[in-house]
Parts: C-alpha cells; structure tokens; sequence
C-alpha cells in the first residue's frame, strides 16, 4: 500500500478560535468509519515529491483558504490512518499536525483545486466552546480536547501520537 505524506495545521486566530473546514465526500474515504460522510476538519492535505512538511502545509493553507501570512510552529500530533482517496485509491496516510497562528482571518474559496472544490464546501472560524457544543463530526477524533490541551499547556515536548 502506498505511503501518503500529509501536513496538516491547527490554524488559531488571535482569538482562539479554530479554522475548519466543511468537508463533503461522495464515497467513504476513511474505510474505518465508512458512515462519516460530511464532516470538519483542519487545512492542510499530500506532501509532494520533494517538498518539506512545512512547505506543503503553507501552499496547502494557502489552497483551501487564501490565507497568506500564517505562522507555522510547533509540531502537536502523529497520525496514522488508511485511507480511499478518490483517484489515488487506498493509502496509508501519515498525517502530521502542527500549530498556525494567522492574524489574517478573510478565507476565501478562488484557490481551491478542482478535487478540492468538490469536496470542501465552507471554511469556518470555530470558537472552541461552540465547536465543543456542535453535534458536528470533526476529523480527527478528540479534536476539541487535543486543542484544550495545546492552548491550556503550550504545544507537547514531543509530538503525540492521536487515534
């Protein structure tokens, strides 16, 4: 099965609050959890040949939201999962979360590639206490407690490793 690098940001503003984004996919991509359909999830997305973590997640960011001057910092999380990605078929995905900060807060859609406009549909400011509140499914598991932890705490010494 083929290795798929990804970078992946949690991007908070000067609030605290969270960007997401409002995924839609027409088949299942996690084979795991083959009900979950719609759901939020981070910016970020495939690390290309000879391209760093940090690069991929800047042009990603830049991709699906516009957004121009965030920060990357400190690595938080591993993650490993397989996953059926359309037109790449099963991968196993090693996703790698690191903390943004954006004073920039505009997103817009005009950057998205084709496969990305068809599967992310709205990008949004979460506050943390109305994202723990929403009977919405956010990827990865746990979100919302990993988040408390990083703003509680500062990012871990070391990444750790999420379901």
């Amino acid at each position: 099965m083929r290795v798929r690098r990804s970078a992946r940001g949690l991007v908070l503003n000067d609030r605290d609050e969270v960007l997401l984004l409002r995924a839609e996919d027409t088949t299942p991509v996690d084979p795991a959890n083959p009900h979950i359909l719609h759901y939020w999830v981070t910016p970020g997305g495939g690390v290309h040949e000879g391209e760093s973590v940090e690069a991929a997640l800047v042009r990603e960011v830049h991709e699906e939201t516009g957004l121009t001057g965030v920060e990357i910092g400190a690595e938080l999380w591993l993650r490993e999962l397989e996953l059926d990605l359309p037109k790449q078929g099963r991968v196993h995905s090693h996703e790698r979360y690191f903390l943004c900060r954006s004073k920039e807060t505009m997103t817009t859609r005009a950057f998205l590639t084709e496969n990305e406009r068809g599967v992310i549909k709205e990008a949004r400011w979460w506050p943390l206490e109305e994202l723990s509140a929403s009977a919405e499914v956010i990827r990865p598991p746990g979100f919302v407690a990993l988040v408390r932890e990083v703003l509680a705490g500062g990012p871990p010494p070391a990444p750790l490793r999420i379901s």
